[in-house]
């Protein structure tokens, strides 16, 4: 199983700490989502990872962390912001608001 050339660059990419598929999938680049997917399932099968399911969203920790770089470098340069949420992304609407709501009071408090 390690000897598998992608195995042993999967476990490369998780020696930093766990990420999510589509982070590992942009580092591995050029391999195809099956074949990533197909080695994690066999990892996990054999115990070298652990999965851990965010039902498809990204983690509000991580939308409040974007928003804060949005506000902290791109607001005062910019009169529009853009939300990005919904279907189109998979991310649930509400809590990408939360999370801006957040990061945005933040701002202000540090401004």
């Amino acid at each position: 199983m390690l000897g598998d050339k992608w195995t042993m660059l999967v476990v490369r990419e998780l020696l930093g700490g766990p990420k999510r598929t589509m982070e590992l999938l942009n580092s591995l680049f050029p391999i195809s989502s099956r074949t990533l997917v197909g080695r994690l399932r066999d990892m996990e099968k054999d115990r070298l990872v652990e999965r851990t399911d965010f039902g498809g969203n990204p983690p509000y920790e991580k939308m409040k962390q974007v928003a804060s770089i949005c506000f902290k470098h791109w607001l005062q340069q910019s009169n529009v912001l853009f939300i990005i949420g919904g279907k189109s992304n998979n991310t649930d609407i509400f809590e990408t608001f939360r999370a801006m709501a957040d990061a945005s009071a933040e701002y202000e408090r540090a401004g």
